[in-house]
């Protein structure tokens, strides 16, 4: 199978390398890729277990949650979706995504035409807006859904 992990945490990168190795169609895109209408940051907080967040809101609730994490900031690079979707253009077989903080905006930024992806599965954050993610994703053509865990998968028709 062919794939590209987008995965812009470095302490991590390695790691994907080595376990991708003999899969010569898997690509590893190390950047975070961020709605256009965020300031991209060049930093992101990351911790040890591979628990990151590129907000400053989404650290303060992990750590109000759990104040053992200790977090490090380390330098990253952002692309949007124009910029991925240039450099490896879909059809996708499947998407998952999960930015810890970005996931509304990211999705609401989400070129589906171009990404063309059969299943989508996105991490449901903010909780608050659950409902809205179900008819987002139906009227952007994945009017199948379930939900699993903190995770929405989303599926077309066939």
């Amino acid at each position: 199978w062919a794939g590209v992990c987008v995965e812009p945490n470095p302490l991590i990168h390695e790691y994907l390398y080595r376990n991708t190795r003999d899969f010569p169609s898997v690509f590893i895109f190390p950047v975070a890729i961020v709605p256009t209408i965020y300031r991209s940051p060049d930093m992101m907080w990351v911790h040890q277990d591979m628990l990151s967040t590129l907000t400053q809101e989404h650290h303060d609730k992990i750590k109000r949650h759990n104040k053992a994490v200790e977090y490090q900031q380390v330098p990253i690079i952002t692309q949007n979706w124009a910029e991925l979707v240039r450099t490896h253009p879909g059809p996708y077989d499947f998407v998952n995504i999960d930015v810890e903080g970005l996931n509304w905006d990211l999705l609401k930024d989400m070129p589906f035409a171009a990404i063309g992806a059969e299943m989508i599965c996105f991490e449901i954050d903010p909780e608050s807006l659950y409902q809205e993610f179900c008819k987002f994703f139906a009227a952007n053509g994945y009017p199948h859904q379930k939900r699993i865990g903190c995770n929405l998968l989303a599926w077309r028709d066939r």
